[in-house]
C-alpha cells in the first residue's frame, strides 16, 4: 500500500510539472497567468475523502488512505491550498506552469520527494531529477515550496496568491480559472476554427433530406459567429469540483463571465426572469423527473426562434403532403391546425419569455407525464383541435376515443383522448395498463398536456396554487430521481439487480441528479450535482469487483 501511495503521490507532482516546456526567456512571457489551478488544504481534502468513502460504503479504506497520505505530505502546510499557475503565450503550444505547495518545513519537504527522486542543492535552489523525465527546480518563496522547469521562473513566486486565488479554495476541491482574454488570439481561433472543421463534417455526414441537417446548415453560420462572439468577450471561466459534506452531495459548477458590455453580459443581463414562474408546483415531491425553466429571451433569440419555427412549419406540411392519406378536408383541417399550433409558439416566442414546467412518476409499474407552459392566447389552437375531432371523429377505431371539454379545473378546460394499447406490446402495458390516457389543456395564455395511465391526478398537483415553491434566481433546474425509475424499469424488465438498485437508493433518500443555471454578474452558471445516495448504491455496485461488497446487495 505503502509503494502505491508514494508512486501516486510523485505521479501526480510529475504529471503538474510536465504541463510546461523548457523555458526559453521568463523576460518574454506573461506576467499574469493564463489558469490557476486551486486545490484546497489537504485537511480539507482528506476530510472530503473521508465522507466519499463513507457515503460510498468503503470507510476503512478513506482512514487507510489518510493514514497512508500523512507520511508523504510531512512538512507541507495542511491548513492552506496549494495551486498552479499556467502561463500560455504567442507561438507556443504547451502552457509553462509554476507551482506553489504551503510548506512549514521546505527541507521535509525535500526529505519526501529524496525518497523518489534525486535531489541536489545549488546556491540557493535544489534540482529534482528523475530517470528519463524533466528536471525540476524548487525553492521556498514565502513559505511556499515553488517548483518550475526553469530557475528564471523563480521570479514569478512572489505573487499575491491569495489575491489570485480568491474564493475558489473555500468552493471547491479542485478547480481552475481561466482568463480567457489572456489566451492568445492565435490560439483562440485555431480552436474556433477547429471547431467549424469538426462542424461541417458533421453535416457532410447527415443525410440530404434529413430534416436536421438542413435546419443546422441553415443556422450554422449564425451559431458559428454566436460562438466566435462568445469565446473572443469572455473574461472568465470557472471550472469547480467540490465534494459538499453539508450539502450531502458532489457538484461540477460551471461559470462564464463575459466582459463588461459584452453580448455575453448584455444577454445575461436579459435573461434574469422578471418575475417568479408560474410553473414552480411541476417541482413535486415523489416524482421521478421534475423541471422548471423561466428565462426572458433578447431579440437576437427570438428572431433565429422564429426563423426556425417558420423553416419546422414548412417541413411539416411537405410530410403531411407527402406521405399521408388524408382527404381534402381532413388536410386542410390538420395544415390549419399546424399553422395554429406553430402560430401560438410564435407568438409566445414574441413575448420575450419562456416559462415552463414538467413532472413525471414511475410507482407501481405505472408512468404518467404533465407539462405546462405559458403561451399567447390558445383559444384559436382549441377551436382547431375541437373543428378536427369533429371531422374525424366517426371515422376514429374503437379503439381511439375522444371527449372534448370533460373537465374544467383551475379556469382551465380539458380534453381528453384515450387509446388502447395494442395487444403484444408488454412493456407499453406493464408502463400504462391497458390504455393510455391523454388529456390537452387550455386557459386563457396556457396549455397543459397530460399522458400517462392516470395523468390528470399528476397535473392537478402541478397547478394546485398551494403546490408553488420559491425557485430563486435559478433560470433552469433539472431534477432526476433514480430510485424510482430504477425501480420501475427493473420490475418492468424483470431486472432484479436494477430493481434492488432502486430500493437501495430509496432507503438512502438521496438519489437526484440535478442540472440548474443562474444568472451571476455579466455572465451564468451551470450546476450538475449529484447527491451522495447514488454513491452508496454504486459503491455497492463496485464493493464485491473490490472485494468490500456490502449486505443485502447481490451483484
Amino acid at each position: 500500500m505503502k509503494r502505491i501511495v508514494r508512486i501516486l503521490v510523485f505521479s501526480c507532482t510529475a504529471m503538474i510539472c510536465a504541463w510546461a516546456t523548457q523555458v526559453a526567456s521568463w523576460a518574454q512571457s506573461a506576467v499574469e497567468p493564463t489558469i490557476i489551478i486551486s486545490i484546497s488544504s489537504l485537511n480539507n481534502q482528506l476530510d472530503d475523502i473521508s465522507y466519499l468513502t463513507e457515503a460510498a460504503g468503503f470507510a476503512g479504506a478513506g482512514n487507510m488512505a489518510r493514514v497512508q497520505l500523512e507520511g508523504f505530505t510531512t512538512g507541507i502546510d495542511k491548513n492552506k491550498p496549494m495551486c498552479v499557475h499556467l502561463f500560455l503565450k504567442e507561438g507556443q503550444a504547451e502552457p509553462e506552469a509554476v507551482i506553489f505547495i504551503p510548506v512549514t518545513n521546505f527541507d521535509d519537504v525535500l526529505n519526501t520527494v529524496s525518497g523518489m527522486a534525486s535531489v541536489e542543492d545549488e546556491d540557493d535552489h535544489s534540482v529534482i531529477s528523475t530517470p528519463g523525465g524533466p528536471s525540476m527546480y524548487a525553492k521556498e518563496i514565502r513559505n511556499h515550496a515553488v517548483i518550475t522547469q526553469s530557475t528564471d521562473a523563480f521570479e514569478l513566486g512572489n505573487v499575491d496568491l491569495a489575491a489570485g486565488l480568491g474564493d475558489l479554495p473555500s468552493r471547491f476541491n479542485l478547480s481552475a480559472r481561466i482568463y480567457a482574454q489572456r489566451i492568445p488570439a492565435e490560439m483562440r481561433e485555431q480552436m474556433l476554427e477547429m471547431i467549424e472543421s469538426s462542424y461541417r463534417e458533421q453535416l457532410e455526414q447527415l443525410a440530404e433530406d434529413d430534416f436536421a441537417a438542413e435546419l443546422q446548415a441553415k443556422n450554422f453560420e449564425l451559431q458559428m459567429a454566436q460562438l466566435r462572439s462568445l469565446v473572443n468577450e469572455t473574461d472568465q471561466i470557472v471550472l469547480g469540483l467540490d465534494f459538499d459534506k453539508a450539502g450531502k452531495n458532489v457538484h461540477l459548477d460551471v461559470e462564464m463571465i463575459g466582459l463588461d458590455g459584452s453580448t455575453l453580459a448584455n444577454r445575461v443581463a436579459k435573461m434574469k426572469p422578471s418575475s417568479a414562474s408560474r410553473f414552480a408546483g411541476f417541482l413535486l415531491d415523489g416524482t421521478a423527473f421534475n423541471a422548471n425553466t423561466n428565462f426572458n429571451l433578447t431579440a437576437e433569440d427570438i428572431e433565429q426562434y422564429k426563423s426556425s419555427i417558420s423553416d419546422v412549419v414548412k417541413a411539416a406540411k411537405q410530410k403531411i403532403e407527402e406521405e399521408s392519406n388524408l382527404s381534402e378536408g381532413e388536410s386542410t383541417l390538420i395544415n390549419g391546425l399546424v399553422d395554429e399550433f406553430f402560430g401560438l409558439i410564435t407568438k409566445t416566442v414574441e413575448n420575450g419569455s419562456v416559462d415552463a414546467g414538467a413532472a413525471m412518476t414511475m410507482a407501481d409499474k405505472k408512468a404518467n407525464l404533465a407539462i405546462g407552459l405559458a403561451t399567447a392566447s390558445p383559444d384559436e389552437l382549441e377551436s382547431k383541435i375541437k373543428a378536427l375531432v369533429a371531422e374525424v371523429q366517426p371515422k376514429l377505431e374503437n379503439d381511439v376515443k375522444v371527449r372534448l371539454d370533460c373537465e374544467n379545473y383551475q379556469g382551465v378546460r380539458f380534453h381528453e383522448i384515450t387509446v388502447d394499447v395494442p395487444e403484444g406490446e408488454d412493456e407499453l402495458s406493464n408502463l400504462f395498463g391497458t390504455q393510455v390516457k391523454i388529456y390537452v389543456g387550455f386557459g386563457e395564455d396556457v396549455v397543459y398536456l397530460a399522458a400517462g395511465s392516470d395523468p390528470m391526478e399528476l397535473l392537478k398537483r402541478a397547478i394546485n396554487p398551494s403546490s408553488k415553491i420559491e425557485t430563486g434566481d435559478l433560470t433552469m433546474q433539472y431534477n432526476l430521481f433514480l430510485a424510482p425509475i430504477l425501480k420501475t424499469v427493473g420490475a418492468i424488465q424483470g431486472e432484479q439487480q436494477v430493481e434492488e438498485m432502486g430500493n437501495l437508493l430509496s432507503t438512502t433518500g438521496r438519489d437526484r441528479v440535478q442540472m440548474s443555471s443562474k444568472t451571476i454578474a455579466n455572465g451564468i452558471h451551470f450546476r450538475l450535482e449529484v447527491q451522495d445516495g447514488i454513491l452508496k448504491m454504486l459503491g455497492a455496485m463496485g464493493g464485491p469487483m473490490l472485494g468490500m461488497g456490502q449486505p443485502g446487495m447481490d451483484f
